[in-house]
């Protein structure tokens, strides 16, 4: 692969075919800091909408960016899981704040 590529594409995912349950969206308080409350939460391993969210999303992007390990989308499932169920996505999302702020 050579260069950068601009061309859009379409992706159309049904998270139930992947195993996810069919939810209402967690976002239903449209308040920033609920998000943030549902989204840390969610970093911090605990299960629900917003954890089933946050691995899809994360999943879905690092396969088609083509990351290694991610060269299927179960494989891309388990590697967002475990990133966020060993705590290493919640580190480096905090690290990623501190460094932010110092730069600030």
């Amino acid at each position: 692969l050579t260069g950068i590529s601009r061309e859009s594409f379409r992706v159309a995912v049904n998270a139930q075919e992947l195993g996810f349950k069919s939810t209402e969206t967690p976002r239903t308080d449209k308040s920033v800091l609920k998000n943030l409350e549902l989204g840390l939460s969610a970093l911090g391993g605990d299960k629900g909408p917003a954890y089933d969210r946050i691995v899809l999303n994360a999943a879905m992007a690092d396969h088609l960016l083509g990351c290694s390990g991610a060269q299927d989308i179960n494989s891309a499932l388990d590697r967002a899981r475990e990133a966020i169920d060993s705590g290493n996505a919640l580190r480096r999302l905090m690290n990623y704040i501190k460094i932010s702020h110092k730069v600030s």
